[in-house]
């Protein structure tokens, strides 16, 4: 149960996403695929020993998938100026009052693996230099609008996974954002409710970069200058998930990221177009559209899709039919629909998802499906009730 520590670089009244705690573990602890499994599991063992409370982040959240949770402690986080345990170094900073032992501090500090730094919103962004050359996770909590990410950063050669969050009331902005661009080995990127500045010479840099989460962003200017020749120098980018986040339409240049295995576009309600080469993502697995509400339909080209096992587009409610190539995902093992209220048809096509093992979707479409039962004989349907309680909606405003 070490892992349970880790649960100390968060601030202790906010509560932990779990795929901030999964980015984390998978670098500390060189996790693999089924290790992301295991996870899982472990989660599940905290909160079943009262350690943890698990409280999901969409209606119909399921275990089997930890990404839709956040986590609370049970227990207390107590830090007085800074804590360490076990290569774990905690930094609370109060004011601009920096712990006496940093200041002070001559040589590298080479123990830890894992550096998380809280300030408050009285916190000028002057830092003292930090020797940290074993770190592989930095967690950066605070809640001024204007920040500047510690220069000592620059020389983490060692660094594979960075979190970024705002807890403040507006979007901030990083000062020194292009600082991000010179973290060479940086594996998975997570920033929350901050200003994105156009990305395209950042990322061309990153190019061990493995995952980029962005929440709660303001992504204006984001994907700006993202051509097509900047992302062919992402060879390794796996999964891209952006939520709650003003998105507008997804770039065209995007469509280029050959190695990408994960889409996840979620409560952006601003979004409404993809564009038709996305059917390009042809080593895509997993495309999330959930709670989209200004999306109108799916690009014809989806049926490109050869790989894609898992499709959710839950609560797009501004969605008004399907395309028929969507019956050429032949490697869809599970979709769910719930929420779709404006599609009143479902393709023809629809037949020829021989692999379909799950679908979820409301009481209202069920009778659109009912039929495909005995067609495909490995289906089963989740057919969800109508939940009338709007008591969730805290969670996603």
């Amino acid at each position: 149960m070490k892992c349970y520590l880790d649960l100390g670089a968060f601030p202790q009244y906010r509560k932990i996403p779990a795929s901030a705690l999964m980015d984390m573990w998978m670098e500390l602890y060189k996790s693999d695929e089924e290790r992301v499994h295991n996870t899982h599991e472990l989660l599940l063992e905290l909160s079943s020993r009262n350690l943890v409370n698990l409280e999901p982040k969409r209606k119909d959240a399921n275990r089997d998938d930890m990404e839709h949770y956040d986590i609370t402690r049970v227990a207390k986080r107590v830090v007085q100026g800074f804590i360490t345990i076990k290569r774990r170094l905690i930094v609370d900073i109060i004011g601009n009052n920096l712990p006496y032992w940093w200041i002070g501090l001559k040589g590298p500090c080479d123990f830890a693996r894992l550096l998380s730094i809280t300030t408050d919103d009285t916190f000028s962004s002057s830092w003292f230099d930090l020797q940290l050359p074993a770190v592989e996770v930095v967690i950066l909590n605070f809640e001024s609008q204007n920040y500047t990410l510690p220069l000592c950063m620059e020389r983490m050669d060692q660094l594979k996974a960075l979190i970024i969050t705002n807890c403040g009331y507006d979007p901030a902005e990083l000062n020194n954002f292009e600082l991000l661009g010179r973290l060479l080995n940086l594996r998975r990127i997570r920033l929350e409710h901050i200003s994105i500045p156009p990305l395209g010479r950042i990322l061309v840099q990153m190019r061990n970069l493995r995952k980029i989460s962005l929440i709660m962003c303001n992504m204006e200017e984001a994907f700006q200058n993202c051509t097509n020749d900047k992302c062919h120098l992402l060879p390794y980018l796996e999964e891209i998930s952006i939520d709650n986040c003003n998105f507008v339409k997804f770039p065209a240049g995007l469509c280029d990221l050959v190695c990408l295995k994960k889409l996840s576009i979620s409560n952006c309600h601003e979004l409404y177009e993809l564009p038709n080469r996305l059917g390009r993502l042809t080593n895509l697995e997993s495309l999330t559209l959930h709670s989209c509400l200004s999306l109108g339909t799916l690009p014809e080209s989806i049926g490109n899709l050869s790989k894609l096992e898992v499709l959710d587009i839950s609560y797009c409610v501004g969605m008004k039919e399907w395309p028929s190539q969507i019956g050429e995902l032949h490697s869809l093992i599970k979709l769910n629909v719930r929420g779709c209220v404006g599609v009143t048809e479902m393709p023809l096509s629809f037949v020829h998802l021989v692999h379909l093992r799950e679908l979820v979707c409301d009481e209202k479409h069920y009778h659109l499906f009912k039929s495909c039962e005995g067609l495909l004989p490995s289906l089963r349907i989740t057919v969800m009730k109508e939940d009338i309680n709007l008591s969730w909606l805290h969670r996603t405003l």
